[in-house]
């Protein structure tokens, strides 16, 4: 099956597609979830496409805002039938479903990947990702990884022509390189001769980094900061939220109701006098 989320206007970005060959896919904000849409409208476990042989079916799974195929709002927990082409509402998402031939399946990286472009289409965050020196000479020191043209990287280390340079005698003088691009960032070791901790582990070559993660380059410590994941963690931290206000009564809801049952006891009254 194939789930593309839509561009919510021609400005945002092109299309996000899910492939998968599996029964049941998950939607919501969770990070656990197949497809993982960051936004508060969406429930932490929204809803889920369930494959029973040739058939699909849809299951909003008790959402607080609800699940819409074709205008029609699903029942929590009961089975609707999905036909290649429907559109699935999801908070402010349109979710095109289609029934193809898998050409393998998305992964969780490529899931979290399409998050974080999400949720910068949402306008969730905008702030590029930086490297955070927290001990050693150059400490306080922040280093921004914008985007480069052909994703030049960026070098720390000892010499002076270095985009972060370290006054740390156990540095290279290249010790190490970060490469953006739209997936990410990733730490590439430059063969230095001390090498390279990542969370307390050496690391050699090339691997991506995640939000928070502790980079120790000789006696220097720094940090990388991703405002982008720490948008999605918050989201993602954050629980379902309350189901839509019961609408107000009409202005002159409550003066009639209580008429009415004034005229009701009046009647009763004058009732029980004509009876005695």
């Amino acid at each position: 099956m194939r789930v593309t989320v839509l561009p919510r206007s021609p400005e945002d970005d092109s299309p996000i597609t899910f492939h998968f060959d599996r029964d049941v896919v998950r939607i919501g904000r969770r990070r656990a979830c197949e497809v993982r849409l960051p936004d508060r409208g969406v429930s932490l476990d929204h809803a889920r496409i369930v494959r029973a042989g040739a058939a699909h079916t849809l299951v909003d799974a008790g959402s607080t805002n609800g699940t819409l195929v074709g205008g029609d709002r699903l029942q929590p927990g009961r089975q609707h039938p999905l036909r290649s082409g429907d559109i699935v509402h999801i908070g402010p998402f349109r979710l095109l479903f289609e029934i193809d031939a898998v050409v393998g399946e998305t992964t969780s990286e490529e899931t979290a990947n399409f998050a974080r472009r999400m949720l910068r289409t949402l306008g969730g965050s905008t702030d590029c990702p930086y490297l955070e020196v927290v001990s050693g000479e150059a400490a306080g020191a922040r280093l921004r990884l914008e985007l480069r043209e052909g994703t030049a990287p960026y070098t720390v280390g000892r010499a002076p022509d270095c985009d972060l340079t370290l006054v740390d005698p156990d540095t290279s003088r290249a010790h190490v390189e970060f490469v953006r691009d739209f997936a990410g960032v990733r730490l590439r070791d430059l063969a230095s001769k001390n090498g390279v901790l990542v969370n307390g582990r050496p690391t050699s070559g090339e691997r991506p980094l995640r939000h928070a993660d502790q980079i120790r380059i000789g006696a220097t410590r720094m940090r990388f900061v991703d405002p982008v994941e720490e948008g999605l963690q918050a989201i993602g931290d954050l629980p379902d939220a309350d189901g839509p206000p019961e609408p107000p009564l009409w202005r002159g809801e409550r003066p009639a109701l209580a008429l009415a049952i004034g005229s009701l006891l009046l009647c009763a009254g004058f009732w029980l006098w004509w009876m005695r």
